[in-house]
């Protein structure tokens, strides 16, 4: 069972991925730089213990890998490791850096839980590609 099979990805939906990719990219960056607002969630009903903004980082920094995936990969059945090395590297210190990028704008402030959050999402959705790849990252 692979994420999604091969009816659905091709060569030209690689542009698509590409843009969504990016899209989804800046979205992220705007909302981790742009001053704080007052937040439409309300962060003192917490669900188990976590705050649902804790949740939207999950979510966030997994579909920004799942897209990194779909859009680098030519085959969605085989994934060359570099790039999924590339794409976790490169996630881990964008979630890192823009909590870090949050001490210097005013109304927003560094929290180690959404870098941890952040985090969780790449590799989860790291582990997912894998998983949907059935185990077959290429050695490159």
């Amino acid at each position: 069972m692979t994420l999604f099979g091969q009816a659905f990805y091709g060569p030209k939906k690689r542009k698509i991925f590409f843009l969504i990719f990016w899209i989804w990219l800046l979205f992220i960056v705007y909302n981790s730089v742009s001053p704080q607002n007052p937040s439409p969630i309300d962060n003192d009903n917490s669900i188990f213990f976590i705050r649902p903004d804790y949740l939207l980082h999950f979510l966030a920094y997994l579909i920004l890998i799942v897209f990194y995936g779909l859009w680098r990969s030519k085959n969605i059945l085989s994934l060359p490791r570099n790039i999924l090395w590339i794409g976790l590297a490169a996630g881990l210190s964008m979630a890192f850096l823009t909590e870090i990028i949050q001490l210097s704008i005013p109304g927003r402030s560094f929290n180690p839980y959404d870098i941890l959050a952040n985090s969780l999402g790449i590799l989860f959705g790291v582990t997912l590609i894998i998983s949907s790849s059935q185990g077959k990252v290429e050695r490159r």
